[in-house]
């Protein structure tokens, strides 16, 4: 084998992005943009579709429409890696996989295999099944690990979807009852380790009754920030162009990191917000505008959209004050 040093650029680089959250979050449509904007305007893009055609409530969304691999259960790791070598084969520019989810969590997937596995090693004596659980995993991970190959080494772009799970945690404090809460952002549903090999992963959420907003969860480089969504702002097929604009550069030059205002805690407060004054506007963006002004808790020149992560408390609390009355 001939060993052949360059210099390292970025050129040549095939991305793979993560997007997950609730139903109703714009997931697939958020999805199948991104494909757009990353292969282009004129090469193919599909999905590997495992959830009955759904997909095709999109015909008609999507700039260039798309082609789709129907998957059908058992959704085992080798049924992805030949749908994914198809999408290959067929020189699509992007390929969106909805779900991966199936592939951990559903019908002949890795947690099916490992009690399929575990029933195998020791039926139902529990205290065989004990002393077996950890063996049971060895071949089921295997050929999981093997699935995340073939996507590592893709010869094209890939988006996962993932469904998501909202997690609750109780909350105790002396002297009240205690509380479960339920957590505002979601975890996906599959192998955790996998958002490490992203070279972005992205929650869809709703604003102000918008889906298909996002909150980065992981950029592989602080560059890859200004190729995302703003706050409040939709992905679009223009995301995905400049993710791949970004990929082709070669890189070498050097850019100030960029300067973010999107954080967690401000979607947090924005949505406390919203869902506390849901009474008064009712999904209506103008009407929560409106609303905060009359009661004098904003100026007439300020815009609920553009309130600071420092002002929103003060706002929230004047609220609460105003619903109590």
């Amino acid at each position: 084998m001939t060993i052949h040093i360059e210099e390292a650029t970025r050129q040549g680089m095939i991305p793979l992005i993560g997007v997950y959250g609730n139903t109703g979050t714009g997931k697939t449509h958020s999805a199948l943009l991104l494909a757009r904007g990353l292969a282009g305007p004129d090469k193919e893009i599909g999905i590997i579709d495992t959830e009955r055609k759904r997909s095709g409530a999109l015909v008609g969304l999507i700039p260039g429409n798309f082609k789709r691999i129907n998957l059908e259960a058992p959704f085992t790791p080798e049924s992805y890696r030949e749908a994914i070598q198809a999408a290959e084969d067929a020189g699509w520019g992007c390929a969106v996989i909805d779900s991966m989810t199936h592939e951990w969590d559903g019908e002949g997937g890795v947690l099916e295999m490992q009690e399929a596995e575990l029933q195998r090693m020791a039926g139902n004596d529990y205290s065989r099944r004990e002393a077996c659980k950890m063996a049971a995993w060895i071949e089921p991970k295997k050929r999981h690990k093997l699935l995340v190959a073939h996507i590592l080494r893709s010869r094209i772009p890939i988006i996962c979807c993932l469904r998501a799970q909202e997690k609750t945690h109780i909350d105790r404090k002396a002297g009240e009852k205690t509380k479960v809460i339920r957590d505002e952002f979601t975890t996906p549903i599959y192998d955790s380790r996998f958002i490490f090999e992203m070279l972005v992963n992205l929650e869809t959420i709703k604003v102000d009754g918008k889906p298909g907003c996002a909150f980065p969860t992981k950029w592989t480089h602080n560059d890859l920030l200004r190729c995302l969504p703003g706050e409040g702002e939709q992905i679009s097929v223009e995301h995905g162009a400049k993710i791949a604009k970004w990929c082709a550069e070669s890189g070498t030059g050097s850019k100030p990191a960029p300067t973010s205002k999107y954080t967690r805690r401000h979607i947090e407060l924005k949505k406390e917000l919203f869902d506390l004054t849901k009474a008064i506007h009712h999904g209506d963006a103008s009407a929560l505008q409106q609303w905060l002004i009359d009661e004098l808790i904003i100026g007439d020149d300020m815009q609920a959209s553009d309130l600071t992560e420092a002002e929103l408390p003060a706002v929230i609390s004047k609220a609460k004050a105003k619903l109590r009355k």
